[in-house]
């Protein structure tokens, strides 16, 4: 005789940046993860909306909280033209531009 899992997760798969919890009623739920889900990733990554991510999985668990598409640009090329915008931005302002850097601190 089996015994069923006690685990309300054990059979449910959550797509990236998101983790299994259960629910008030004690069945398997994805939600978006936790700033602990990404301890121990350290490679920033460029993300296609042009923000450096600490890691891909701080990309892919914003990406969640946000509802929004994030994919991994491995060109740099969203994050260099980000940053080529914001120096333009800041010229045209009349602001001094003291040297631009992606934040990676993610909410």
């Amino acid at each position: 005789m089996l015994l069923a899992s006690m685990d309300p997760c054990e059979n449910v798969f959550c797509h990236v940046g998101r983790v299994c919890q259960p629910d008030a009623l004690g069945k398997g739920q994805c939600v978006c993860g936790d700033t602990a889900m990404c301890k121990g990733h350290h490679k920033v990554v460029c993300g296609s909306n042009g923000v450096y991510y600490p890691s891909h999985c701080e990309l892919h668990r914003m990406a969640c909280l946000t509802n929004a598409h994030i994919s991994i640009d491995v060109t740099n090329q969203a994050c260099e033209d980000a940053l080529l915008e914001d120096k333009g931005r800041k010229r045209s302002s009349g602001l001094t531009d003291i040297g631009s850097v992606a934040s990676l601190e993610c909410m």
